[in-house]
C-alpha cells in the first residue's frame, strides 16, 4: 500500500510541474527574442540588445516585418513552433459585461534563427601542421563574416594571421538573426 501511495504521489507531481511549462505567460523568451503581450500590443524585445526586434510578419499586409503588433487586450502567450499564440479578450458587442477569451495567431518565425541558414559544415577550421597553415572560415569581425588565415612562426605554437578576407558563402548574411 506504501508503494502505492508513494508512486500516485510521485505521478502527481511530477504530472504538475512538468505541466508547467506549457502554462501560458504574459512575456516568454525564446531563441534571444522577449515576446511581451501588454498593453494593447503583442512587442518582441531582443534578448542582447534589449531593443524592439522587428520581426513579427504584420497582419495587416502580411509581407512587413513589425516588432509590436496591436491586439485588444492581450494577456498571454505562447510560442507553438514559429507561431506566436496569444490570448486575447475582445469585447463581446452581444453583451459588452460579459468576459469572451480568444486567440490570436502570430507568424513569429523570423524571430527566430533557422537551423539551415549556415551549414556548419562550411563552418568546420582545418589546419595543416606539416605547412603551418590554420583556415578558419567563419569569424565575426565587426558583424561580416571573413575567412581568416594562419601562419605558423618557425617550429614555435606561434600563430600569426596571413590572410583575412571577405568569406563569399555569407555574403548575403546579414548577421540579423544570429544570436
Amino acid at each position: 500500500m506504501k508503494k502505492i501511495i508513494v508512486s500516485v504521489v510521485v505521478s502527481i507531481s511530477l504530472l504538475f510541474f512538468s505541466g508547467q511549462s506549457s502554462f501560458a505567460s504574459s512575456v516568454v523568451a525564446e531563441e534571444g527574442s522577449a515576446f511581451v503581450a501588454a498593453d494593447g500590443s503583442l512587442r518582441v524585445i531582443d534578448t542582447v540588445t534589449l531593443e524592439d526586434k522587428a520581426c513579427l510578419l504584420d497582419p495587416a499586409d502580411g509581407v512587413s516585418l513589425v516588432s509590436i503588433i496591436s491586439l485588444e487586450s492581450p494577456s498571454d502567450v505562447v510560442i507553438d513552433g514559429t507561431d506566436a499564440v496569444v490570448t486575447i479578450h475582445p469585447e463581446n458587442p452581444l453583451n459588452p459585461d460579459a468576459t469572451v477569451t480568444d486567440i490570436a495567431v502570430v507568424d513569429a518565425s523570423a524571430c527566430f534563427s533557422s537551423a539551415d541558414d549556415i551549414d556548419v559544415t562550411e563552418c568546420i577550421s582545418t589546419v595543416d601542421l606539416n605547412e603551418g597553415l590554420l583556415i578558419i572560415p567563419c569569424v565575426d569581425v565587426g558583424g561580416d563574416v571573413v575567412t581568416v588565415h594562419m601562419e605558423q612562426r618557425g617550429n614555435s605554437s606561434n600563430w600569426e594571421v596571413s590572410f583575412l578576407g571577405e568569406n563569399i558563402k555569407f555574403d548575403n548574411d546579414d548577421g540579423s538573426d544570429d544570436n
